[in-house]
């Protein structure tokens, strides 16, 4: 491919690009397209070598609450974990979730671990108390012998301890499911309804090679507009790997829409200061790249050798 340089003008769906969004997802797709897998991964353990160094953050309260994190590794820093209010006492004030806030994202977004059976109340307490309108879970509550922690069917609904959580509709789709959930705790008149989206097919272990449109679809169900402002919980077992994953792309897909760089290591170091571990694996690293290529070589045929380049790369991972 050299170094040929490609102009971006075709876009495909409602919104069109300004020409600054353009010329930001052509400077990635050029940048990848070089550098292919290998480089990205070379990319991805630079950033490690730089996360040794980094001072360790106060992690009191995850310390003092080791029953309830599913990993002694997994930490939880003080200074920007969600601190629950609902409900407390006589509920615990700790769950093991962090806030993610920084100028790359479009809202605030509440990264956790999934529930274990001891703490599916500290949960859903939480989503109420930040009034969340998404849930965003990859893998299943099965995985690491974990409980279902809502009820599966529509019409159906469980008290999880003080807190009443009520299906109300699901929807499924090929690759992904959506709950409408009812939450309500006791001595609270008002309920609210949260958007659970199950993405099941990506599992902890699991490399994530081939998920990359069937993930699309998922993520497209985060809500834009007026409800922009309201927090997401994206969850996954550990609420590290998978889940700073699907921040990192959606931060990139932010960058996009403003007509900025998108400059994954500056994005990712950010989300790290928050929530350490977030993006595990060079693999997911690569999986991000590859979603955003994918995503807008679909609307932008110009940047399509591109990514057509990086993904000949991706798919020769071992």
């Amino acid at each position: 491919m050299g170094d040929k340089v490609q102009t971006s003008t075709a876009v495909r769906g409602r919104r069109k690009l300004n020409e600054a969004g353009l010329a930001s997802i052509n400077n990635f797709a050029q940048k990848y397209a070089k550098l292919g897998a290998e480089g990205a991964i070379t990319e991805f353990e630079e950033l490690e070598k730089e996360a040794e160094t980094m001072e360790k953050p106060e992690c009191k309260a995850f310390k003092e609450n080791s029953s309830r994190n599913r990993d002694k590794k997994n930490i939880c820093p003080d200074q920007t974990r969600v601190v629950l209010t609902c409900n407390v006492p006589p509920g615990t004030d700790y769950y093991n979730a962090n806030w993610i806030k920084v100028p790359s994202l479009d809202r605030p977004f509440i990264a956790a671990q999934s529930p274990v059976e001891s703490t599916i109340n500290d949960f859903w307490r939480m989503v109420f108390q930040e009034n969340c309108s998404t849930v965003l879970l990859t893998g299943t509550p099965k995985e690491n012998d974990s409980p279902d922690f809502w009820p599966q069917k529509a019409g159906e609904h469980c008290n999880y301890k003080d807190i009443f959580v009520n299906n109300r509709r699901v929807d499924s789709y090929a690759d992904f499911s959506v709950y409408k959930l009812e939450l309500l705790p006791d001595a609270c008149s008002n309920s609210i309804f949260v958007n659970l989206v199950v993405f099941p097919g990506w599992l902890d272990k699991d490399r994530p090679k081939m998920h990359t449109m069937a993930f699309l679809r998922c993520w497209k169900q985060f809500p834009g507009g007026m409800q922009a402002s309201a927090p997401i919980v994206v969850a996954s077992k550990l609420g590290r790997g998978r889940t700073g994953a699907v921040l990192l792309l959606h931060a990139a897909n932010v960058a996009v829409t403003k007509g900025q760089e998108i400059c994954l290591k500056t994005i990712l170091k950010e989300f790290r200061k928050q929530r350490p571990g977030l993006v595990a694996t060079p693999e997911q690293y690569c999986w991000v790249i590859m979603n955003v290529l994918c995503y807008y070589s679909a609307k932008i045929m110009d940047i399509r050798d591109y990514a057509s380049a990086f993904h000949e790369s991706y798919a020769k991972l071992k």
